[in-house]
């Protein structure tokens, strides 16, 4: 449905959110990145989404985007730089689009990784059994502990945070 509407049919979906009732979705063709979202209800026509003070000028450091529900997390400063550490938060409107917010590095030991969730103000980051969390206002690391034996996912739904390492997901107190 992207491809069509946007025209381009080399267009790829390189990342999806949901937040505040929209299927956000992060699309990346040969003039860069562009956002378009659809209701969740309604996937028949997606609409382009505007940006304003920032953009993604290409893929040369692959950012990642993390979402609170309300706000949008793009590392490596919307991919204008290599520091995987350094985080952009984007404010989100259905009507109005992204308004660039403000930056913050992170603890320089951050590891960039999909296993990741915000939720309270912090992204939390599991990677080989290395709970981490992360002050998205002030960058500082508090260690949660190494469970060397946990292999698994975490992942967020209707503002709570679980964690599946198989077919059965089970709530993450935090």
């Amino acid at each position: 449905r992207i491809r069509f509407d946007s025209g381009d049919g080399t267009l790829l979906i390189s990342d999806i959110l949901i937040l505040k009732g929209y299927v956000f979705c992060v699309c990346f063709g040969v003039g860069g990145y562009t956002f378009r979202q659809f209701p969740i209800n309604d996937l028949s026509v997606s609409q382009l989404i505007t940006i304003s003070g920032f953009s993604i000028p290409n893929d040369t450091y692959s950012p990642y985007f993390f979402t609170d529900g309300n706000f949008i997390y793009v590392t490596n400063t919307n991919g204008t730089t290599v520091n995987d550490y350094s985080i952009s938060k984007i404010s989100y409107d259905v009507v109005t689009g992204l308004v660039f917010v403000s930056s913050t590095n992170m603890n320089i030991s951050f590891d960039k990784t999909t296993n990741s969730v915000v939720k309270g103000g912090f992204i939390y980051t599991l990677v080989s059994g290395q709970i981490y969390k992360y002050n998205l206002s002030t960058g500082v690391r508090t260690d949660l502990g190494n469970y060397n034996s946990i292999n698994g996912q975490l992942f967020s739904f209707n503002s709570e945070v679980y964690f599946t390492s198989g077919e059965v997901a089970k709530k993450w107190i935090i």
